[in-house]
């Protein structure tokens, strides 16, 4: 594996929200309701084979008879045969299913014995019953082709190697299927015979040590239980193998030599689509004759290595990538207090800017194992004990390194911050995030102003980040060959959409770009001469953009404008109120899936959320009107309105939408055919047609702001006021804003953020109400004139619309 590994690096949950969401899951999951977890019969099969040559057997029975002696579990020990191996595996498989399947029973399948990686990519191990390479194998998938669709819980032991697969789709049954192996990735099978320290070996003395001191114990907390005790081990003394046990030395130095067991790390995975682990308790005693082995059998209480280690140790050190990089500390503190007692060592170590948020987070075992898998998140490392960061930093830099004022500093945790428990210390310089009355004050500030003061200031940064397309750099570095460009830039832009409280959002935006190419934005004006779009941008001089400033370019064309500059450069003169300010204008009809792609590919990270968001909403034909301000992180606000209506239009040939869309073959906006409700012998067509206005702004501060207008022109064929080319014909040399709807001059528009959205939307709104008021005219009276040609309206009205449908 390359250490320079950044494929992951492009993924992004939307916001901490959204992370509070996952979270909340794995910690349901992990500690279920403890009184609801008994079931009514539990079988357990022990599998090894006719021709081992590990020895497992005796550890195997052991583990029976826990099963059998403690939790009164009925178990059978059964050899896996080395002729018609497959075939006899798949029957007894079978058979278990079909007697113990039932939903409220668990089943146990455990395995032990040798295993090799499969040859398939991302295939399930082969088992094999010996190290020869005539040994018989069998696929350990066989498992699962059984186990696919049964109610009962199940739980897979392996005490071989064993690659970790999460196929939910393969698992559609009712019941919970969990996997608990020796080792994954490429660590060799850890079963020897006589080996204290093996899985198996861990397995019979923490299930027994539970069934004594505990009611109950949940699968991912025996993974924690195994994961300590097999790896705390200490290195043992070294003998020569011949009959007299001669003690082995360095010929070097003298010193006696020890052997070091085999690191190995037990992994988890938690197969089933249910969010919830498997929970072990013994059932009601029942008396059965028991063999004299089993009776005798005597099991080692937890060594003296177990009792040192951690109690909850150890955790799992991962990072979250978020795109939005608010951080709610209010929201996470409530979040712990509402959490679980056994959830309370969750804590965010870190947290950085970068593209969008990224936390540093310290996870129990139990959560780590039963959250829900994200590209997102990606797993660091393991650790058994405290941050140590503190006390680098005083003996790297000396007493006063507590008082520095670094950027990471700042996100530290104290403890009563709400990023979770931490040690306080007595004397303490380092900037923390707000909290208590000092949170209460800064809260009760920002409240008396709807918009932050802030916000009043020149805030424009000159951080590359705003300059940089950001989906087509996340497109870049993904770089996945079997997707062609266009398709990874609209993934990435609407990444965040993929869970499943949103997959509407990403599938609507997808399936409507889905034939965009960056072919088909390739800068040609003769080639492609259909003007979709207006940007509208100040001068480098610094003037205002009058009537020539205002360009008009096809899809290439804007995509070439957009992507050179994500952000337009900062202008040094400033107005007359001493503040400098910056707007551009981006002006589209029509909003097609080239013309979204070359948006999308463009729009820098501050942009790529609210204009997905944009985007969705205006495809699917809402009315909104959104103000979002983001106080802390990427600090910034956007502000949206979505006007749609229907607009009557009287044709011999009548225009309709020709992009496809709504998750369906037909037009994005529909069009109905009312001639029935025409006047007799009239012979052109009335239609009524879906359109939509829709306006964005995005900005860093009041007078540093970026706006997005979509206008749908379809219906008027080329010929409507609002179309591209008809601004182009100025009025005395003057050239109209098209976002107000032309009822405004583009070199008179202001500079305020607010008052343009505010001028904007008022513009709109008074378009969308005269197509309105025109629409709801025009029906009335034809429906007037229908009533007027007497009682037979109703029949004639029916016959009319069944014929129009036709």
């Amino acid at each position: 594996m390359t250490t320079h590994d950044t494929s992951s690096a492009g993924f992004h949950m939307a916001d901490f929200s959204s992370f509070l969401s996952y979270l909340s899951d794995a910690v349901t999951a992990a500690w279920p309701d403890r009184f609801a977890t008994r079931y009514r019969k539990v079988k357990v099969l022990l599998m090894s084979w006719d021709r081992d040559d590990l020895g497992v057997e005796p550890e195997a029975r052991k583990l029976e008879a826990v099963f059998r002696g403690l939790y009164h579990y009925d178990t059978e020990y059964w050899k896996i045969p080395s002729r018609r191996s497959a075939v006899e595996l798949s029957r007894k498989v079978a058979d278990l299913v079909d007697e113990h399947g039932q939903e409220g029973n668990l089943l146990i399948l455990y395995y032990a014995g040798h295993a090799r990686p499969s040859e398939q990519p991302g295939g399930s191990p082969v088992w094999a019953a010996n190290r020869g390479r005539d040994s018989p194998t069998v696929q350990s998938s066989i498992l699962h082709s059984f186990l696919g669709e049964v109610d009962c819980d199940v739980l897979l032991l392996h005490d071989c190697f064993h690659q970790v697969q999460e196929n939910k789709g393969a698992f559609v049954g009712q019941g919970v299927v969990e996997t608990l192996a020796a080792a994954g990735g490429a660590e060799p099978a850890p079963t020897e015979a006589n080996d204290h320290h093996s899985f198996t070996a861990s397995l019979v003395q923490e299930l027994a040590h539970a069934a004594h001191t505990a009611d109950w114990l949940s699968v991912v907390e025996l993974h924690r239980r195994i994961l300590n005790r097999m790896h705390a081990w200490t290195a043992t003394l070294s003998f020569r193998d011949d009959a007299y046990s001669v003690v082995q030395v360095d010929r070097r130095t003298g010193q006696p030599m020890f052997e070091q067991p085999r690191r190995r790390t037990p992994v988890h995975s938690f197969l089933s689509r249910k969010p919830k682990t498997i929970v072990l308790t013994p059932l009601p005693h029942q008396v059965q004759e028991q063999s004299d082995n089993e009776s005798l059998l005597l099991l080692n209480p937890p060594t003296p290595q177990s009792q040192t280690t951690p109690t909850m140790g150890p955790a799992i050190l991962v990072t979250c990538r978020l795109r939005d990089q608010r951080v709610d500390t209010e929201k996470w503190r409530q979040w712990l207090l509402g959490a679980p007692e056994e959830a309370k060592g969750i804590q965010i170590s870190a947290l950085f800017p970068g593209f969008g948020a990224v936390l540093i987070l310290e996870l129990p075992l139990a959560v780590w194992d039963l959250l829900p898998p994200s590209p997102a998140i990606s797993f660091i490392a393991y650790t058994t004990g405290s941050n140590h960061i503190s006390e680098f930093r005083r003996a790297l830099l000396g007493s006063d390194a507590d008082d520095s004022s670094s950027d990471t500093a700042e996100y530290e945790s104290d403890g009563d911050d709400g990023f979770g428990p931490g040690k306080h210390h007595k004397k303490t310089g380092r900037r923390r995030m707000r909290s208590g009355r000092e949170a209460d004050e800064t809260t009760t500030q920002y409240r008396s102003s709807l918009w932050p003061d802030f916000f009043e200031n020149n805030r424009a940064s000159d951080d590359s980040a705003e300059h940089t397309p950001y989906c087509l750099t996340l497109a870049e570095m993904q770089g996945d060959e079997k997707m062609s460009k266009a398709a990874r830039v609209i993934r990435a832009f609407v990444q965040e959409a993929d869970e499943p409280s949103s997959r509407y959002i990403s599938d609507e935006i997808q399936e409507f770009c889905a034939p965009a190419s960056f072919e088909a934005l390739s800068c040609d004006p003769e080639g492609d001469p259909d003007l979709v779009a207006i940007l509208d941008e100040p001068r480098s001089n610094g003037t205002h953009p009058g009537a020539h400033g205002m360009k008009f370019l096809t899809r290439g064309q804007l995509y070439e404008a957009l992507v050179s500059r994500a952000v337009p450069q900062l202008i040094d003169t400033e107005s007359k109120d001493g503040n400098s300010s910056e707007r551009r204008l981006i002006y589209t009809t029509n909003l097609d899936p080239a013309t979204t792609l070359a948006l999308a590919a463009a729009a820098p990270e501050r942009h790529a959320l609210p204009l997905r968001d944009f985007v969705y909403k205006h495809l699917s034909f809402q009315s909104d009107m959104d103000v979002r301000l983001h106080s802390s992180g990427v600090q910034g606000f956007s502000l949206s309105f979505h006007l749609p209506f229907f607009a009557w239009r009287q044709d011999s040939h009548p225009f309709t939408d020709r992009r496809r869309g709504g998750g369906h073959n037909g037009p994005l906006r529909g069009s109905r055919n009312i001639s029935f409700l025409n006047k007799s012998g009239e012979r052109i067509q009335t239609c009524i047609h879906e359109a939509q206005v829709s306006c964005l702004i995005v900005g860093v501060d009041n007078r540093h702001w970026t706006a997005y207008g979509v206008f749908d022109t379809y219906h008027d064929g080329g010929e409507s006021r609002h179309d591209v080319r008809s601004y182009q014909t100025t009025q005395g040399g003057a050239a109209m804003d098209p976002l107000t709807c032309g009822r405004h001059m583009a070199d008179s528009s202001v500079a305020d953020a607010r008052e343009y959205f505010l001028r904007a939307m008022e513009s709109c709104v008074r378009e969308v109400k005269e197509e309105w008021e025109n629409t709801g005219r025009q029906v009335m009276r034809a429906l007037k004139h229908q009533v007027s040609l007497g009682t037979g309206f109703s029949l004639t009205m029916h016959d009319r619309t069944n014929r129009a449908q036709k």
